[in-house]
């Protein structure tokens, strides 16, 4: 099956979701421009966030965390600055959208 990821200046494409979350995640990654050392995740319409980056087995498959045929949201995973107590701490996710849409700024976390 697939899913829809947007990003972007309401950029969309396809991707099957029937592969491990890693190589998901990495080819999400590669596709849109952004470097291997930034963590992201996919969050959908609701601002709901999928949480994938924290998996612990990369090589379940994505299919078992993302509905068909539903679109997702590309978004950055803020972390905390190395070498401070804050260091392994999620502080913000970040929609790689021009123009997020209301439903997916300022969500509360948790």
């Amino acid at each position: 099956m697939f899913v829809y990821i947007k990003h972007g200046d309401n950029q969309q494409f396809m991707v099957n979701s029937n592969c491990c979350v890693f190589r998901l995640l990495y080819y999400i990654r590669s596709k849109i421009g952004l470097p291997k050392t930034d963590t992201i995740d996919l969050c959908d319409e609701t601002g709901t966030m999928k949480m994938l980056f924290l998996i612990k087995s990369p090589g379940d498959y994505a299919i078992k965390f993302l509905t068909p045929r539903n679109t997702y949201f590309v978004c950055r995973v803020k972390r905390g600055t190395p070498g401070t107590r804050l260091q392994n701490a999620y502080l913000a996710f970040v929609p790689v959208l021009k123009t997020p849409g209301p439903g997916l700024i300022g969500k509360e976390l948790g």
